[in-house]
């Protein structure tokens, strides 16, 4: 009998986190087995990106007082329907498993991609929620061992509830993508970022650290990432060094 895998995310973005799961989801498709993703948001720009053949719903749990009720009640639906229920990031989708999982007993498993559960300890509330609902879970799955060590300044869990399982990669896709050519023919030495295009990745704080140091090097830096590029190239006019990023 085909197994069932529910897979909650807070949104269809393409980031990290979205990405790995999306090739997870791809391996587990590959191996037989029936994938749902299920997005706590409206539908978003990424949806397609996600591998043929896994189904994708809907909810709205973080806006209206009704939205938030349609959308638990879907989720419990879906819930029935599974077998193993993941939640895929840190925070609301790990809340989500657990409530809409009560009474119903199934597999539960939380995927920790960050240092994110780290910083929200410093917030009283979530601290006990966290170390009230990780315990819970089956497997909590880390990405590296760095994250899974010291965890239990978040949640005291079990040795055998501790797994890690690195960020798997698909090597078509990478083969693919290798062959594109670049608009830009850089033949002097360079400083490369490859990050997602938004604040918490810090591209502000290192095109900075560059306008304090270009003086002193030949290097150029080369900026590689999805998202809006205009206020990093507005910044870097701004340091008088966009003829140096690129």
């Amino acid at each position: 009998m085909q197994q069932k895998i529910l897979i909650i995310l807070s949104s269809l973005g393409y980031g990290g986190t979205e990405k790995s799961i999306y090739s997870i989801s791809k391996l587990l498709l590959e191996e037989g087995y029936y994938i749902t993703i299920f997005a706590n948001s409206g539908k978003d720009a990424y949806v397609t990106q996600i591998p043929a053949g896994i189904n994708v719903e809907f909810g709205l749990v973080h806006r209206s007082l009704t939205n938030r009720i349609k959308g638990l009640c879907k989720l419990r639906k879906l819930v029935k329907q599974h077998d193993i229920i993941i939640a895929g990031s840190e925070k609301r989708p790990t809340y989500l498993a657990y409530i809409t999982n009560i009474w119903l007993n199934k597999p539960l498993l939380a995927l920790i991609h960050s240092i994110f559960p780290y910083t929200l300890c410093k917030s009283i509330r979530h601290k006990l929620t966290m170390s009230f609902v990780y315990p819970k879970f089956n497997k909590v799955i880390f990405v590296s061992k760095a994250l899974q060590n010291g965890f239990d300044q978040v949640a005291p869990l079990k040795e055998t509830q501790k797994l890690t399982i690195y960020n798997c990669l698909d090597k078509n896709h990478i083969k693919k993508t290798a062959k594109l050519t670049s608009n830009h023919n850089i033949s002097c030495p360079f400083i490369i970022s490859v990050a997602r295009l938004s604040p918490e990745k810090g591209i502000d704080t290192l095109i900075k650290a560059f306008a304090a140091i270009h003086a002193n090097i030949s290097h150029k830096l080369v900026i590689c990432g999805n998202g809006d590029a205009k206020i990093y190239q507005d910044l870097a006019t701004k340091l008088g060094i966009i003829d140096k990023v690129i």
